[in-house]
């Protein structure tokens, strides 16, 4: 048997208060008119748009990375599924490929349905490249740099990124979970996670546990 050693942090580094935290149900939340299916609430809108106004640098989380979740047929319903995992393959746009992020099945995208053979496919659900492809449109002077593991699959790709960061290179970081704990940028004052309760849905007995852990981790990166 292994043993657990348990390690307290009872407070911030130099004592510092913890942020506030907003929490938005987006069944009610007001959103921004050009969403088209992406998450943005004004409430997230203007918190971004201040923060850039004052200099200041942004963070924002989704814990989903590829373009969408998965590829269906408006028509039966079909969703291409991984043949050796059998869960849906996750649409990337960069480059453009349905991906298994479990063992790495890649496939190119489908003109049409495999099944009934309609060729209008749609995209169901979010991830990162299409939050910074929607970012970028929403405030397009702003630096954006995405950090997932497509980004910082090659060799000190992701320490590139925070350098850029920490010398205020970078105005908005988006990314996974890997940008959620371990960064320290005195200069960001707003950080956002998009469709936030998404790890809610895991298959883990302890995903409400994860999923807190996540938040409370990346909200610590702000102040």
């Amino acid at each position: 048997m292994g043993k657990v050693v348990r390690f307290e942090l009872p407070g911030r580094i130099g004592a510092r208060p913890l942020p506030p935290v907003e929490v938005i149900d987006l069944r009610r939340a007001e959103r921004v008119p050009d969403a088209r299916g992406v998450p943005w609430t004004v409430a997230l809108d203007e918190a971004v748009r201040g923060a850039l106004g004052r200099g200041e640098q942004v963070i924002l989380l989704l814990n989903r990375r590829g373009f969408a979740t998965y590829l269906q047929c408006p028509a039966c319903g079909d969703v291409p599924t991984c043949p050796r995992c059998a869960i849906a393959l996750t649409v990337h746009q960069t480059p453009a490929a349905l991906r298994c992020h479990y063992c790495g099945h890649e496939e190119p995208i489908p003109s049409g349905c495999r099944v009934c053979g309609k060729e209008t496919q749609r995209m169901r659900g979010l991830g990162t490249q299409q939050l910074e492809h929607f970012v970028g449109l929403r405030f397009p002077e702003a630096r954006i740099a995405r950090m997932d593991l497509d980004t910082t699959s090659t060799k000190w790709a992701h320490h590139r990124v925070l350098d850029r960061m920490a010398q205020g290179q970078i105005d908005i970081l988006l990314g996974t979970q890997m940008i959620a704990k371990g960064l320290d940028f005195p200069n960001v004052t707003v950080v956002g996670v998009v469709d936030a309760d998404t790890g809610l849905h895991l298959p883990d007995f302890r995903a409400a546990e994860r999923t807190f852990q996540l938040v409370a981790q990346v909200a610590g990166r702000a102040g």
